[in-house]
């Protein structure tokens, strides 16, 4: 009988795992095609107060230690959340009151920013006109450190030790620089330019100052501008010894407006609506003009290891909106990445940036190729940061009108 009997257990087992349902595969938490991640689920999503939606302008995020401030908005006010980037923990939530912009909507408007990490600060420049004013944020806690109504002309606040410059509009005919002490807001006049006026029509001349430190000294470049017909800017540059008060160099023709200076490996550079020029401080000329397009509006630039990414936005159809990536030893453009021109974020040789839409993109810097593209639930806010903790694992924050979104990093 045993056999009969280990026979019929056999046969019953076989009918039991001939009834069990296959099992169900875990949910694929990427989607990859043609080498480009084109679906990813996020590690953590924090929703917003949808219910009370507000038009939140805010760029670039602030990424510093493990944390990340981004934009956000509750009950018909726009602010700021600091999150825990591994877990999306709120740390702390400011909001502000909102203002009209130019249409009559309602929004959040960030009109220029500076932060600085290594001293724990953000100072953001908030407020329509009539109401706009400086604010230093205490980036640990959101607490207001100070508070300083000025009516700033135009978005630039540009730092330089402990304090920084910016262009105020104090009446219709004078709009002069002022330096801002950054431990207590207080601000002061500081120069005027002193660009003459154009023969044929006497318009307002505006400077703004681009402060930079070469040799141990501080300097400013003066951005000048000035009207030459009804539908004509003149573009000028002047060199300011802040110590000496002296113009080194006197409104030199440009053929854009000059946004921004910095020093790179001993180098003067100055990023323009075209591109980028080097200035040398021992014969006070231009040793190179790099043109990337003919005429456009400079958005912003990084240096990253040996290559110079520029986001510039062109006023006519033979460019492309794009982020420009350039070879520092030759200065030849390398790649172009086409998208919407807001502030990227870089990790480990990956470009992340938002476009128009919904999108979401990366591109590997040094092979010029797409990595990552797909649309987010929403319409895309303006910002994205990036994050590595101790142990390797890497991480990009993104968010649209619905939620801030953190997914795991090339």
């Amino acid at each position: 009988m045993k056999p009969y009997y280990f026979l019929l257990l056999q046969a019953i087992l076989v009918i039991s795992l001939s009834c069990q349902k296959e099992p169900t595969p875990p949910s694929p938490t990427q989607v990859v095609k043609d080498e480009v991640i084109v679906w990813q689920e996020p590690l953590w999503s924090v929703p917003h107060d949808t219910a009370n939606y507000l038009s939140v302008i805010i760029y670039p995020y602030w990424q510093f230690d493990d944390k990340v401030i981004v934009d956000t908005y509750k009950d018909g006010k726009g602010g700021f959340r600091c999150m825990i980037v591994e877990t999306g923990e709120v740390v702390w939530e400011k909001y502000f009151n909102t203002s009209a912009d130019y249409t009559g909507e309602q929004r959040f408007i960030l009109r220029g920013s500076l932060f600085t990490p290594e001293e724990g600060y953000l100072i953001i420049m908030i407020g329509g006109w009539g109401e706009r004013r400086h604010i230093k944020l205490d980036i640990e806690t959101g607490e207001t450190l100070w508070e300083t109504p000025l009516e700033t002309l135009g978005v630039a606040m540009d730092v330089s030790g402990n304090h920084y410059y910016c262009l105020v509009n104090t009446s219709d005919d004078v709009c002069p620089i002022y330096r801002v002490d950054i431990s207590s807001g207080a601000a002061e006049y500081f120069y005027s330019t002193p660009l003459p006026a154009h023969p044929n029509i006497d318009w307002q001349r505006l400077g703004y100052a681009r402060p930079f430190h070469c040799y141990g000294k501080e300097y400013i470049f003066i951005a000048e501008t000035r009207r030459s017909k009804s539908d004509s800017v003149e573009y000028f540059a002047s060199l300011l010894d802040t110590e000496t008060m002296e113009l080194l160099v006197k409104h030199i023709p440009l053929d854009n407006h000059l946004n921004k200076v910095e020093v790179f490996n001993n180098q003067v550079y100055l990023f323009t609506g075209g591109g980028y020029k080097i200035f040398s401080m021992e014969t006070l000329t231009f040793e190179r003009d790099v043109r990337l397009i003919d005429w456009g509006d400079y958005i912003y630039h990084t240096f990253y290891k040996d290559k110079l990414i520029v986001g510039l936005s062109p006023n006519n159809t033979l460019n492309v909106n794009g982020h420009y990536v350039v070879d520092l030893k030759t200065h030849k453009l390398l790649h172009i990445f086409e998208g919407w021109i807001l502030p990227p974020a870089i990790l480990d040789d990956v470009l992340y940036f938002v476009s128009a839409g919904q999108i979401f993109q990366a591109y590997n810097l040094n092979t010029g190729q797409r990595v990552l593209n797909f649309d987010l639930r929403y319409s895309t806010q303006f910002g994205v940061a990036t994050y590595k903790n101790a142990k390797g694992k890497k991480f990009v924050v993104v968010g649209d009108a619905g939620f801030t979104y953190c997914y795991e990093a090339i």
